[in-house]
């Protein structure tokens, strides 16, 4: 923590990705209050939202059983072990759980499916980069991490019209699922056991999941960043050092 406060001073803005976290900015870094503003992560086009939303409307979904979905490194940091703990506590014999994502825990994610007997029922495709019909066929995303920063996969999801549950993995999570997802606390495997057996009786509505994706595109932010930019060359201290490098040229 001693960088970042050694660093905000010498910034004349930061930008905080979400409304949460600017408050975790100006707290952690020491940072003056002035200077931190939100502009949300722009992590996709309307194109984008557009994009998933149709493949999801046209995807039939009439499989037996719930089609659960993750999507992440296989780190410690997504505790995708926690995950399986709380899928083998609700699962079906036609239920399936989808982790798409590579990394250093496959094995002991294996293991943990293998001990709780659920191993036939988790598909683990590896990484992918077309998620586009994952987010189609799953009647749900579940993400079981520790800590995030914004979770784009929920974004994603939320593009598409997917039902969401999460853990309460960071400042941004009650803004991106405030009304249309379900969040239960970190590390809780029977409360995510609960909500990924209750999110497809109880979905959120999907028009405003997929109004809450599109505050985090690139259309939604650009005039923001544009003016962020503008107010930073608007600041003396910019002024100075830019007159100062034309000088040495």
């Amino acid at each position: 923590r001693i960088w970042q406060i050694v660093q905000a001073p010498a910034f004349d803005l930061i930008v905080a990705m979400a409304e949460p976290a600017r408050d975790e900015i100006i707290e952690q870094m020491n940072a003056d209050r002035r200077r931190v503003v939100t502009i949300d992560n722009a992590s996709m086009l309307n194109a984008d939202v557009t994009r998933l939303a149709s493949a999801r409307s046209t995807e039939p979904r009439q499989h037996i059983g719930r089609r659960y979905l993750a999507v992440g490194r296989l780190a410690r940091q997504k505790n995708f072990e926690l995950l399986v703990d709380a899928f083998s506590r609700i699962a079906t014999p036609d239920d399936r759980l989808t982790i798409v994502g590579e990394g250093p825990r496959r094995g002991a994610i294996v293991r943990r499916a293998e001990q709780l007997g659920v191993a036939d029922r988790i598909e683990m495709p590896g990484h992918l980069h077309d998620l586009d019909g994952h987010f189609a066929r799953a009647d749900a995303l579940v993400l079981s991490s520790d800590y995030e920063g914004l979770g784009i996969v929920v974004i994603e999801a939320l593009a598409a019209g997917v039902p969401v549950v999460a853990t309460d993995c960071g400042p941004n999570m009650k803004f991106l699922l405030d009304g249309v997802g379900r969040l239960v606390p970190v590390r809780d495997a029977d409360a995510l056991a609960v909500a990924m057996a209750a999110v497809l009786s109880d979905p959120a509505d999907v028009g405003a999941m997929r109004a809450r994706a599109r505050i985090f595109t690139v259309e939604a932010t650009v005039d923001e960043w544009l003016g962020a930019f503008a107010r930073v060359a608007r600041t003396p201290d910019f002024r100075a050092r830019n007159d100062a490098a034309i000088g040495a040229h």
